[in-house]
């Protein structure tokens, strides 16, 4: 068995999703794959490898119908919290199918994680896919089971084309609208690795959605909406301005512009959890002079709009 899930950047919405507000998000070319291969056996194990970039970065045996975890050696902290992930993942998924891994097998496991994973492009979300089309299960319910996230990741996963997302809760399917994101501009944009990896869990738990205003959440799905619709560069920078001083008034944090980039001639938006990953980056200058700004900054990961979106 294979399956491939898409990696994710969210455009506009960051923080407010969680509190109902409509977030637009994109699948990106990168993704992880999940290969399964099932051989009889007289006790149940499962071999799991995964692989960065053609390269192993983790490979850990769980052993007996519990998924009991055992280490063939030492792991640093980063492959500790990445074993315990896996461990949990398939706990979860067992609980939501006690079918999956009831076999007396051994499972030959390989996951293949085709970008870095520093980027923040979604090697969680795009596993958690993964695993609930492998074990028959319902992929959100398996993210929230294991994730305080507002799952337009694992959507994003699933999907092959931009979307507006909506939250409802746990307990609830989110909405998610499939939609044609296409700007006349999109030459004009770019993708730009702020060289920092954000832990998106923790700055979660930093944030309290109930605080929210309806005022602000009504605000950023309009930006949302509109953004996902709009063929005028000018309004659309202006849009990404906007969003940034609403995120700004409820998390503390100076948008990323002010801080090191207030003199770019257009809009300097972070995606996701600010303080790292990527941020769009749009002007109506000509594309080699964005280029060109950004890595006398220092910044040498750019992506061009179209070569990162699927």
């Amino acid at each position: 068995m294979k399956f491939r899930a898409n990696g994710k950047l969210m455009i506009s919405g960051e923080y407010l999703v969680l509190a109902g507000a409509k977030a637009l998000a994109i699948p990106v070319k990168y993704g992880q794959t999940l290969t399964v291969a099932e051989h009889k056996s007289a006790y149940q194990k499962v071999n799991w490898t995964t692989l960065v970039k053609g390269r192993e970065w983790l490979n850990i045996t769980f052993s007996g119908a519990a998924v009991h975890l055992q280490y063939p050696s030492a792991l640093n902290a980063a492959k500790q919290r990445a074993a315990d992930f896996v461990r949990n993942l398939l706990l979860k998924a067992k609980e939501l199918n006690p079918e999956f891994l009831d076999k007396e097998a051994t499972y030959d496991i390989i996951s293949k994680v085709d970008f870095d994973m520093s980027w923040g492009l979604g090697s969680s979300s795009s596993l958690i896919a993964n695993v609930a089309r492998w074990a028959q299960v319902d992929p959100y319910r398996l993210l929230f089971g294991v994730s305080k996230g507002s799952g337009y990741d694992v959507a994003c996963a699933l999907n092959n084309s931009p979307l507006l997302y909506r939250y409802l809760g746990k307990e609830s399917k989110p909405e998610v609208e499939l939609i044609t994101f296409d700007p006349v501009f999109t030459s004009q944009l770019f993708f730009v690795y702020s060289g920092q990896k954000q832990d998106s869990a923790q700055q979660i738990r930093k944030f309290d959605p109930a605080n929210i205003p309806q005022s602000d959440i009504e605000s950023i799905t309009r930006l949302s909406e509109q953004m996902a619709i709009s063929n005028d560069l000018d309004a659309f920078i202006k849009m990404m301005q906007n969003h940034e001083e609403i995120i700004a008034s409820h998390i503390g944090m100076v948008p990323v512009q002010q801080r090191f980039f207030d003199d770019f001639p257009g809009a300097v938006k972070s995606l996701g959890a600010w303080g790292g990953d990527f941020m769009l980056a749009a002007a109506n200058i000509p594309p080699v002079e964005i280029i060109s700004y950004f890595r006398k900054k220092g910044y040498h990961v750019i992506f061009p709009f179209g070569e990162m979106m699927l």
